[in-house]
């Protein structure tokens, strides 16, 4: 049987793109935004590079590949992500996701902590699938195996800030690797539990043990006041959560055990006080919520609404979209699979209660929380939030011999032309997965023949045979 992780030493080195390549690339990208004049004048300054210090450039990055089996992979994380020093969930590092479409489980009160049991209970079980290498490797469409590396980051990492560049921990083992944390972090009104999700055998807990766990945590947070929570400090531009940090940890060495906990565990699961009741709403909330409820540097976050709805925040400098696309169709396919009930034991063994985690603070730790509140709140309300559900899928597309990503790809130049009357600097990611640790590239989708395309769209005095219009769309659904 393949193990998850067995073909990543066999994987290519990343490959360096020749010198020449990159800079006509790089022409045709700038292409679309210029004028012609502007356009000759770059297309010079591209020469003079790739005839001078360009070689010379290029002869160092090739030096550097021949050493390293992906040249690009440090220089990514620390560059793109680490560096950053503006907010976290605001800079783009973080996304959200709705997690079961509300046909499957109509939002209904009462059901928030039976049911959060039984998703955490899925959730766990592909922790388990990674942790003892069962998840199947995954393949490219010309059957050749990719990197699986990036669900090394799923489960039990964090980014922990720093004065100029953050670092990232990761956590998790595998089976022959040796052990590794098997905790979860909840969070609920501003307070810090946690608890274990396996038995004295390594075995995860069953739904009603975990339900059993998070009513513990519900029912002793009932009569206590929401406390403004040390999370929304990691909202915070990095710098300044970067020192509080450092602060937190010299008041008391308890602290420090309380983030390691935080940063180490599994996952966090943020016991929402409110209802979504719409996938607008999930989202919306997912995303940002409060800022109490959420640790933004924690990989994952499982978002529990009171009315039985859930979402997820995870930190994408760790990992990208698609481990995370996958995970989260896997949970939903396997809570459909099961009529969204448990239907194994319903014994409850006798278990230790969850401990709650309160970390010592003084007034500085009081006043930049309140500091970190506001700024979150201005940062939050300058953000808006649009959910569509196109009347269509991804399958009509593919009948008509379509790619669903051109097809998105074109409508929102389309969208952008219509709006501006100019086209839009784009950036899509492409996937390097065939490679050793590779993670992604860049594709810009603004090219010329976009802007054909849709000048003819929008523009009635622009005659294109419809041969020619078909031609040049699937030229584009072959980009």
């Amino acid at each position: 049987m393949q193990r998850t992780f067995q073909f990543e030493e066999d994987l290519p080195s990343l490959p360096v793109p020749t010198l020449q390549h990159t800079l006509t690339r790089y022409l045709e990208s700038v292409k679309p935004h210029v004028s012609l004049a502007e356009f000759e004048r770059t297309t010079n300054i591209v020469k003079e590079f790739g005839n001078g210090i360009g070689k010379t450039l290029h002869e160092n990055l090739l030096k550097k590949a021949s050493t390293e089996k992906n040249w690009l992979e440090n220089w990514w994380e620390n560059t793109a992500y680490l560096s950053a020093r503006g907010s976290k969930p605001f800079g783009g590092a973080n996304v959200a996701y709705a997690i079961l479409d509300m046909n499957v489980w109509p939002p209904k009160k009462g059901t928030q902590v039976e049911r959060c049991a039984l998703i955490l209970w899925n959730v766990l079980k592909y922790w388990q699938s990674i942790h003892e290498e069962t998840l199947p490797v995954e393949s490219s469409r010309d059957k050749s195996n990719i990197s699986m590396h990036q669900y090394r980051s799923i489960f039990s990492s964090s980014v922990v800030p720093g004065i100029e560049k953050d670092t990232i921990t990761r956590h998790l083992k595998t089976e022959k690797e040796g052990n590794c944390p098997d905790h979860i972090i909840v969070l609920r009104k501003g307070h810090f539990y946690r608890f274990t999700a396996t038995d004295d055998d390594g075995n995860i807990l069953s739904a009603p043990e975990l339900q059993r766990q998070l009513q513990y945590i519900k029912n002793t947070c009932e009569n206590t006041p929401t406390i403004p929570s040390v999370g929304i400090l990691t909202a915070l531009d990095r710098t300044l959560w970067a020192q509080a940090r450092t602060h937190l940890c010299k008041l008391n060495p308890h602290n420090i055990s309380i983030l390691n906990d935080i940063e180490s565990s599994l996952l966090i699961i943020s016991l929402e006080e409110i209802s979504a009741d719409t996938r607008q709403a999930v989202c919306e909330q997912s995303l940002f919520g409060n800022g109490h409820g959420r640790w933004f540097d924690k990989c994952y976050t499982l978002i529990s609404f009171e009315n039985g709805s859930f979402g997820a925040n995870f930190d994408h400098s760790v990992m990208d979209g698609i481990c995370v696309v996958n995970h989260v169709s896997h949970t939903t396919e396997q809570i459909i699979s099961q009529d969204g009930i448990w239907k194994g034991s319903t014994n409850v063994r006798e278990l230790p209660d969850p401990q709650e985690l309160k970390f010592t603070m003084d007034d500085y730790i009081t006043k930049t929380i309140s500091k970190a509140d506001e700024q979150y709140r201005n940062e939050a309300d300058n953000v808006e939030l649009t959910v569509k559900v196109t009347p269509f899928d991804r399958g009509v597309l593919k009948s008509k011999q379509i790619h669903p990503d051109a097809f998105m790809q074109l409508a929102l130049h389309y969208t952008y032309y219509k709006m501006y009357n100019r086209p839009a600097p784009t950036y899509e990611t492409a996937t390097t997965r065939k490679f050793y640790h590779g993670r992604t590239e860049t594709v810009r989708t603004c090219t010329m023949e976009a802007i054909q395309w849709y000048k003819a769209m929008l523009d009635d005095n622009i005659k294109v045979s419809i041969s020619v219009f078909i031609g040049q769309f699937m030229q584009l659904n072959q980009y």
